[in-house]
């Protein structure tokens, strides 16, 4: 395959991936905007067999300037059938003016202008980007740009031979050789580097500043491989919790915020609530269904359900009436269940996508959500920062409901309440919340159970949780949380099993918590009494060794500590600057801060004001100087100079200009700059008959391969010596700094004339 059709095909590739880029978010919008691409395709190929392969086939200037007219017209008729869809109907129009350009004569501005129409396109695709396709096309744009480029660079010298009306009659005695000996070397991947980084520059700049949709981005349609999550299904056994215990693999994603939406770091390991189970058989767990709606009370109670309906995560920011919050920004990963994961006691919630609602169970205060889960679901929650305070909206449990919080086999009851009795024997029966903490202590400060993800032999005939008081002694939170439970219930206390996460990576550099399956965690909440409105009053109680559980937890994954801060830089900058950044995030990064530097300058300007007006009436007092020394001092001091300097820059080559434009430009008449002169008399002279120097070419090299093209042209040995004649004076004038004597002046001069006359009488 020809290198021209290799390039023209690249570069028409280029295009239709800067035409997909906005037309995989349209079709919402557009029915038929996946035409778009596959058109852009389509004309690249028809242009590369007809337009490219022979020139007088392509739309003339006259005729692209008509259509180019039209394509306006086109553009503003589809605005004004849908003016909701501006950006679109401004790619539409860059659309119309590529096809346009595709089918002219190419030439080397016709290749810059298609290039930056694909720019242009490709910018309007990551402004209205929806969805995480925009930001792989815009990778495989990147790639191939870079590509385009390079293939440019080797182009454009033909391109330009190819058009020159005044191409020698002369041929070359041999081709010249390439400049390009090797392609693929450490220069190439520097440029192409530099090119990289130029693009995602550029495209980054445009993609973090202009204003983003509110409400951008609609994460619900971003589809991906859902993952199970073990541990929070109907059913669950206690030994299935060490499959998630031992996965690096990441659940969520937090940005931690306070009431300023600035970062919240102070927090040590956070439980993110999850799900609460009530009924035990046989060491199986099942969960409490979010969506039974059962219960012997009366109609005020029968509200299990608190839905966020409108989907604002505007509206949680804004509003300050609640006590110290913490706002928590959660990206879920795509998992197979309806379960979301919040700090408890949560205060207000809402979805980022408007088609997925949030809902809590006013029985337990869980949040879940409606299906398909097979996304990645992005979500707000407000939560008080004491998480002592009690759960508002939560119900107290109906009669049947308490009684399924004390159930418990009555074998098992019964040697479970010999354990309990003894831990507890010293606290009076009223004192429940004192004998539930006793209880909890007991399981992790005592020193005789220990922390592990091993799984361990054990009795097998009795029950796995008097096996492990009794027996294992050892094992991970499932089985500390649950023993508790039971040991709990057996002297009378209502409990309720919790799965969840507790912790979380912190990344200093993305500000965010990552919160992988090894941070999967299980503890109790116990009900000790109810408050004045008849709210239940739950406590948390966990009785896992934290300390055991933290060394284990630092242990998971091994090898892969080392490079998790780097992958975990480069997921926060995927997920959270160019996925899901949206008008919140832009404006708490950009806007906000640029807003505040503006007040702090705009009073240290009007401080200086008036330090300066103090001076000027005599009323100057030492004190005056802080606002010069301070930050808001510095900021205007630097704008102030910044200002000067570009002030003074454009004064001075304004007034060049004017000086030039006056006098003319001035010609320097020193012996020097005539051995230059006649060097680039000589070049003009080659390029008339087609002889040009590459830049990889020294003068010398090109005055030898010249020589060699005029002999075997036939021209006399005394003709063809006359380029190197003119380097050789040319070299020595410029790099021995020998001013050229009035002899050798008229003699190159003398030369050249009979070059020139040589040539004239050769094209005849």
């Amino acid at each position: 395959m020809k290198f021209t059709i290799i390039y023209r095909l690249s570069l028409y590739l280029m295009l239709t991936l800067a035409v997909l880029s906005y037309s995989v978010d349209a079709t919402g919008d557009e029915s038929i905007a996946m035409l778009y691409p596959a058109a852009s395709a389509f004309a690249g190929i028809v242009a590369a067999l007809t337009v490219d392969r022979s020139p007088r086939l392509a739309l003339s200037s006259r005729a692209g300037d008509r259509l180019g007219l039209g394509s306006i017209a086109l553009a503003l008729v589809e605005y004004s059938i849908n003016p909701n869809l501006l950006l679109l109907s401004l790619a539409h129009w860059l659309f119309y003016l590529q096809i346009i350009k595709i089918f002219q004569q190419k030439s080397i501005q016709n290749d810059w202008m298609l290039m930056g129409l694909s720019t242009a396109q490709l910018l309007v695709g990551v402004v209205g980007s929806q969805s995480d396709a925009v930001g792989l096309i815009m990778s495989a744009w990147a790639a191939t740009s870079i590509w385009v480029l390079g293939l440019f660079q080797l182009d454009r010298e033909a391109i330009r031979r190819a058009a020159d009306p005044a191409v020698s009659h002369v041929a070359p005695a041999f081709q010249p050789r390439t400049c390009y000996e090797k392609l693929i070397t450490f220069r190439f991947f520097l440029a192409g580097a530099g090119i990289v980084l130029t693009t995602l520059a550029t495209g980054g700049l445009f993609f973090w500043i202009l204003p983003r949709r509110s409400g951008e981005p609609n994460q619900a349609t971003t589809h991906a491989a859902a993952t199970h999550l073990t541990g929070f299904d109907q059913t669950i056994r206690l030994g299935q919790m060490s499959e998630i215990l031992e996965s690096e693999r990441i659940v969520m994603t937090v940005e931690l915020l306070d009431e300023g939406d600035r970062p919240v770091t102070e927090i040590v390991e956070p439980y993110w609530r999850g799900i609460t189970m009530t009924r035990y058989d046989g060491g199986s767990w099942k969960r409490h269904d979010p969506k039974a709606n059962r219960g012997d009370f009366g109609d005020d109670q029968l509200e299990l359900f608190e839905e966020a309906t409108d989907g604002s995560v505007e509206s949680l920011g804004s509003d300050h009436s609640f006590p110290s919050y913490i706002r928590q920004l959660i990206t879920l990963e795509p998992t197979d269940n309806d379960t979301l994961f919040a700090l408890r006691p949560i205060v207000d919630y809402a979805a980022k996508s408007h088609s997925q609602a949030i809902m809590m169970n006013g029985l337990d205060g869980t949040l879940f959500r409606e299906g398909p889960f097979n996304t990645r679901y992005v979500y707000e929650v407000k939560s008080k920062r004491n998480n002592s305070n009690r759960q508002e909206d939560e119900r107290y449990p109906s009669r049947r409901e308490l009684a399924e919080m004390r159930t418990l086999n009555t074998a098992l009851k019964d040697e479970l309440a010999e354990i309990a009795k003894a831990i507890v024997s010293s606290i009076p029966p009223d004192h429940i919340e004192e004998r539930a903490r006793a209880v909890e202590r007991y399981l992790r400060d005592s020193g005789r159970y220990f922390y592990s993800l091993k799984s361990t032999g054990g009795d097998r005939r009795i029950d796995p949780n008097l096996d492990f008081l009794i027996n294992r002694r050892e094992g991970h939170c499932a089985y500390f949380a649950s023993s508790l439970a039971l040991l709990l219930r057996s002297i009378g206390i209502h409990t309720r099993l919790v799965n969840g996460f507790k912790g979380g990576d912190w990344d200093e550099i993305g500000r965010v918590l990552y919160v992988r399956g090894k941070h999967a965690h299980s503890w109790v909440e116990a009900l000790v009494g109810r408050g004045e409105n008849r709210e239940p009053i739950w406590i948390t109680l966990d009785p896992t060794p934290a300390s055991q559980r933290a060394r284990t937890v630092a242990n998971v994954g091994g090898m892969s500590e080392f490079f998790r801060p780097a992958a975990d830089f480069l997921r926060t900058l995927w997920s959270f600057y160019i996925v899901t950044f949206d008008s919140d995030r832009q404006n708490r990064l950009i806007y906000q801060p640029l807003l505040n530097l503006w007040r702090e300058a705009s009073s240290g300007f009007l401080a200086i004001w008036e330090v300066l007006k103090n001076v000027s009436k005599g009323r100057f007092q030492a004190k005056d100087l802080s606002a010069f020394f301070s930050f808001r001092g510095f900021i205007v001091s630097f704008v102030v100079l910044l200002v000067l300097v570009l002030a003074t820059t454009a004064i001075a080559r304004l007034v060049g200009r004017l000086i030039r434009a006056v006098r003319g430009e001035e010609i320097d008449q020193s012996p020097l700059a005539k051995g230059a002169h006649f060097y680039r008399r000589m070049m003009m002279l080659l390029n008339r008959i087609g002889l040009e120097k590459p830049d990889c070419e020294t003068p010398l090299e090109f005055a030898r391969r010249a020589r060699r093209s005029l002999a075997n042209a036939g021209d006399d040995d005394e003709i063809a010596q006359i380029p190197e004649e003119i380097v050789d004076a040319y070299y020595d004038n410029r790099f021995g700094r020998r001013e050229l004597d009035d002899a050798e002046l008229e003699g190159l001069e003398a030369s050249l004339s009979r070059l020139e006359a040589k040539l004239i009488e050769t094209a005849r």
